[in-house]
């Protein structure tokens, strides 16, 4: 757990890289973001509560939403 908990130290726990790496001054303005990439699984899930968000359902925080892969018909 020491090991861990050393190596964990040398990480950045906004972006998960080595500190060494994303403080490094000679990186400043050579990082770049690419667009996003959905999730489609909390795409559906953020589709399905939806309905449970207008006040009506009772503790809709309390609502756990899973989702899945359909299995394909035969």
């Amino acid at each position: 757990m020491l090991a861990l908990a050393e190596h964990e130290a040398t990480m950045c726990p906004l972006c998960g890289r080595p500190l060494s790496v994303c403080t490094a001054p000679e990186v400043e303005g050579k990082v770049e973001v690419p667009p996003p990439t959905r999730c489609h699984f909390t795409n559906a899930i953020e589709q399905a509560r939806k309905p449970y968000q207008d006040g009506k359902a009772l503790n809709p925080g309390a609502l756990m939403f899973t989702a899945r892969l359909r299995q394909p018909r035969p």
